[in-house]
């Protein structure tokens, strides 16, 4: 546990500090807190009414020198009922607790020096909270993460449960609160799609209107071995597609290499390679391994390879075809060469 977080929980002895972004946490754990002290209850009261002052009615004096009225006058501590006593020692209490519970950022944007307990926590939930309006936008952005929620991909199952119960908190925590339905709908429908076989399986043999999310959670996590093997499974499939893409464009380059050799040397009667032959054959091999989902694809680099391949081929025969007509003019030169040997 982190410094931040030891402090953020508190003990039975210090109150939670708060740190921004963290206020409605912050507001449960020091309540809690409060409710362990002595005193406990009348602390509440002072945060909620603020600082009580007891008064007492003195009698008229008339026959004093001057004359005394009936007055009202603030009780002395001694003169206090032990009631009123305990809560004169929850008011103290209520705003020293409130100092210890604030870091020395937040410490210094409210008047702690002239405020009282209830002051300082009305300051301290205006800040943290805002205005009415700024409120609302608040409650309305979460309603909209609530309706937007998905697991993200590859998120783990564990993620995605603590995520949604944390958000569920969130809306708790601004007077909005969801069926049990509701819940278990919504997170079923959106699990990743290797989630779905399992999800049907709830939606189908229990009551989603009877049982929590938190149950919801229990049955899947039967299956997560299950979901972590067809993960695992789906991963490495994925690698050997890319692995045979990688190695069918290798060789397709090697081929543009061979071609572009070929057309420098054009004056070499061209070799024909049987390359092709084989990458056909590797090729197709490749094609029985790749599952269906890819096939539509594969196919369509297949026929961009075949037509490639046709090309190849076409280039070679002109290739032969000039050659031929090479040794033929060849022969023609040789025969004049010959004749004016002749003629001289």
């Amino acid at each position: 546990m982190t410094t931040r977080e030891a402090l953020a929980i508190g003990s039975d002895t210090k109150p939670p500090v708060l740190f921004r972004g963290d206020y409605n946490m912050w507001r449960d754990r020091f309540l809690d807190f409060i409710d362990k002290q002595d005193f406990g209850e009348y602390i509440r009261l002072s945060l909620k009414e603020g600082p009580k002052v007891f008064t007492e009615e003195k009698p008229a004096q008339p026959d004093s020198d001057p004359p005394v009225a009936a007055h009202t006058v603030i009780k002395k501590f001694e003169d206090m009922t032990v009631k009123e006593k305990n809560r004169h020692k929850a008011d103290k209490l209520a705003k020293s607790f409130m100092l210890l519970g604030l870091p020395n950022d937040i410490y210094f944007t409210i008047d702690s020096h002239n405020s009282t307990g209830k002051e300082m926590w009305d300051q301290i939930e205006k800040q943290m909270l805002g205005t009415s309006v700024g409120t609302q936008m608040k409650v309305t952005n979460i309603i909209k993460r609530y309706e937007q929620f998905k697991a993200r991909e590859d998120e783990k199952l564990d993620d995605t449960y603590e995520r949604f119960c944390n958000l569920l908190n969130e809306l708790r925590k601004n007077g909005i609160t969801k069926t049990k339905i509701e819940n278990n709908v919504k997170f079923l429908t959106n699990l990743q799609p290797v989630w779905k076989l399992y999800s049907n399986s709830v939606f189908q043999n229990k009551s989603l209107a009877d049982i929590d999310i938190h149950v919801v959670y229990e049955i899947l996590k039967q299956s997560q071995y299950d979901v972590q093997d067809a993960l695992d499974e789906k991963m490495k499939t994925e690698k050997e597609k890319t692995n045979t893409l990688a190695l069918m464009a290798d060789k397709r380059g090697k081929h543009v290499v061979h071609r572009s050799r070929a057309r420098r040397n054009s004056s070499d009667t061209p070799e024909v390679s049987s390359d092709s032959d084989v990458d056909v054959a590797e090729f197709k091999q490749a094609m029985a391994m790749i599952s269906k989902k890819q096939k539509a694809k594969l196919s369509e680099i297949s026929d961009k390879l075949s037509i490639q391949e046709k090309e190849y081929n076409d280039i070679q025969k002109k290739f032969s075809a000039l050659s031929d007509e090479k040794e033929v003019l060849l022969g023609h030169i040789k025969k004049v060469e010959t004749m004016l040997l002749k003629r001289g």
